[in-house]
């Protein structure tokens, strides 16, 4: 018995499509070459945006059971979870010393204004100028030779200045 691809719509016997008790005939609706092309790393270069988007709605969705899942990880094998953290520690202090010898100005700019919210000179807002959203406000410098002026925006939004700065 044969059956068509819903991607290359392609006739194919059955041996060329992968087991499923959902699909018709207990068969996947796709053949195995499309199926592993599609789910590969090609499929995943060519929709960077939805691939994210999708595992972003998957992570939210199942947020508890990730949680729980790493809970039980944890108490199974807390020395080898803590070495991973360890590790996890000492590159990330490793790279941002490399990052603060690289740009020292971002860094002086930035301890400047943090330096100028604490003794209450600058009032941090409560809101992102952009967006209006309350989550996350950060400090956006156009130019790190004036390091109190400042856009005061949200995560988002910040990523967004950025992405549109790149290019």
């Amino acid at each position: 018995m044969q059956r068509e691809c819903t991607i290359c719509k392609v006739q194919k016997p059955f041996e060329e499509f992968a087991k499923s008790k959902k699909g018709k005939y207990g068969i996947e609706a796709q053949c195995k070459k499309c199926k592993y092309a599609r789910s590969g790393r090609e499929y995943y270069l060519k929709n960077k945006d939805k691939c994210h988007k999708n595992a972003s709605k998957w992570v939210k969705k199942n947020r508890e059971a990730i949680n729980k899942k790493n809970r039980e990880r944890y108490e199974e094998n807390p020395e080898k979870v803590l070495e991973r953290m360890r590790k996890y520690r000492k590159s990330t202090k490793t790279y941002l010393k490399s990052y603060r010898k690289r740009h020292p100005e971002k860094i002086r700019a930035q301890s400047q204004l943090q330096d100028h919210v604490k003794r209450g000179n600058i009032i941090k807002p409560s809101n992102c100028s952009i967006c209006n959203s309350e989550k996350w406000i950060e400090a956006h410098h156009a130019d790190y030779n004036k390091p109190l002026v400042v856009v005061w925006v949200c995560k988002k939004c910040h990523n967004a200045i950025h992405k549109r700065l790149k290019f």
